[in-house]
C-alpha cells in the first residue's frame, strides 16, 4: 500500500491550525510590544515608579484572566 500521504481535508485542518498558531503568536507579539513601549512612556515620560507600574499591571492582567474564563 505504501506510505498515505493524507487527504485534502487532513491539510485544510493543519493548515488552518497551523494559520491560529501563527496569528496568535503575532497578538502576542504584539501586546508584549505595546506592553513594553507604554511601559517605557509611564516610567521614562510620566514619571511613575517601577512599583506603582507592576502593581498596575498585576491588576489589570489578573482583570483580562477573568475575562478569558468566561
Amino acid at each position: 500500500m505504501g506510505l498515505d500521504k493524507g487527504s485534502d481535508g487532513d491539510r485544510r485542518g493543519i493548515r488552518a491550525r497551523l494559520g491560529a498558531i501563527i496569528g496568535f503568536a503575532a497578538m502576542l507579539g504584539s501586546a508584549a510590544l505595546v506592553a513594553l513601549v507604554l511601559v517605557h512612556l509611564a516610567h521614562d515620560d510620566i514619571g511613575l515608579t517601577r512599583q506603582t507600574i507592576r502593581h498596575s499591571a498585576l491588576i489589570a492582567g489578573a482583570i483580562i484572566a477573568m475575562f478569558c474564563m468566561v
